[in-house]
């Protein structure tokens, strides 16, 4: 069944009920990935989630397009983004739970998939996932813990107040291409509970290249059961349980537009020396690689607004930077487009700091279109 059928079965989804999706956030972490910082303003630890009223229904009616409405600079996938979009890829299930992909996106570069875990003894067990809070804190018993000579206290959670014992889910999600390039679903956020007891979850991730040829999806689910807290042991007991793997080979096409953005001048602490834009349906993908003479107090280094060739602010979602020599690279998921700009403007911000450089205006110049992957599970 494609995401367009799909989405006739159950309704478009209202404008009240985009609007309740969104939420705001903001922030910044750094962490190091294998020999790359990768950051998101947007994206992992600073997220918040609206929840609806309605939440079961609201997670009925979710899709993987619907991911990106929730930050506080949402991205709107072009038309056709549907196209990328295939769901039912498969079902995995242990004496606990059943987990199903029902939908991924993927465009070669990026991927976004959302999985149903449904748990098969809703009346024993209630479904959850680590941070994530599918139910009022009021749901638990709790006490009151202080540290640090009641400096600061936060609330422990002893066991749900209802007898139930709590099972989380998640699960290992990779792409991996015939050369054995890998893109890792890396950020999660919650999708919802729905009325039998079943949590949705979405998790998105972008390689540093798009990957090519044979493309294969694997998912490796897990459930822990938690046990209500022990004293003695100053912990809840957990025992985890596993759920065979499920993998998927992905058909590709091929939908990706590339530009180059040409500088037209420098900054007195900044220069771009190239920069590259990639366009697909679902996301654009902005690369610079700039030279940065930064001050004692700056050293975090910089990011960069974008705007248009109006001055209109472009929807930025998360990226990473690397050394390349005495350059660094940052590579950024922004806002695709249907008509691409003339011009665009890079304005680079002091991370950490409310403090921008000034604008680089660059003149956007059309290369070939580029082979790269997207695509639909097979059969």
């Amino acid at each position: 069944m494609k995401r367009e059928d799909w989405r006739s079965a159950i309704g478009g989804a209202d404008e009240e009920f985009h609007r309740q999706l969104l939420a705001a956030l903001d922030g910044l972490e750094e962490k190091k990935v294998k020999n790359r910082h990768k950051y998101s303003a947007l994206l992992i630890a600073a997220i918040v989630m609206a929840l609806l009223a309605g939440g079961a229904y609201a997670a009925a009616r979710l899709g993987v397009l619907d991911y990106f409405e929730r930050f506080a600079e949402p991205i709107v996938p072009l038309e056709g983004a549907e196209e990328l979009v295939d769901t039912g890829l498969g079902t995995v299930e242990n004496e606990l739970v059943k987990m199903t992909v029902e939908e991924l996106a993927f465009d070669g570069r990026s991927a976004v998939v959302q999985l149903c875990f449904t748990p098969k003894q809703p009346e024993k067990y209630a479904l959850g996932s680590d941070m994530m809070e599918f139910e009022p804190m009021d749901v638990y018993e709790t006490e009151t813990v202080e540290e640090e000579g009641g400096a600061w206290e936060w609330e422990r959670v002893l066991r749900r107040k209802d007898g139930r014992q709590e099972v989380n889910c998640r699960a290992n999600i990779t792409l991996t291409d015939e050369a054995g390039h890998e893109i890792w679903i890396d950020s999660w956020i919650e999708g919802g509970l729905r009325e039998d007891g079943s949590i949705v979850i979405q998790g998105e991730g972008t390689g540093e290249e798009a990957l090519s040829g044979e493309v294969t999806l694997q998912v490796e689910p897990y459930s822990i059961v938690l046990e209500d807290w022990d004293e003695e042991k100053n912990e809840r007991p957990s025992t985890r349980v596993p759920i065979d793997a499920l993998v998927v080979p992905i058909e590709r096409r091929d939908v990706q537009m590339e530009y180059s953005l040409i500088p037209q001048g420098k900054l007195e602490r900044v220069e771009i020396v190239s920069a590259e834009l990639r366009l697909t349906p679902l996301l654009g993908y902005l690369s610079v690689e700039y030279k940065y003479d930064s001050l004692p107090d700056e050293d975090m280094g910089i990011d960069f607004h974008v705007y248009d060739a109006d001055g209109e602010r472009v929807a930025v979602q998360g990226g990473s930077r690397s050394e390349v020599g005495d350059a660094w690279r940052l590579q950024l998921e922004i806002q695709s487009f249907d008509e691409v700009p003339d011009k665009f403007y890079l304005e680079p911000k002091v991370i950490g700091e409310d403090k921008t450089l000034g604008k680089i205006e660059c003149d956007v110049v059309e290369a070939d279109s580029c082979s790269v992957g997207s695509g639909k599970a097979k059969g």
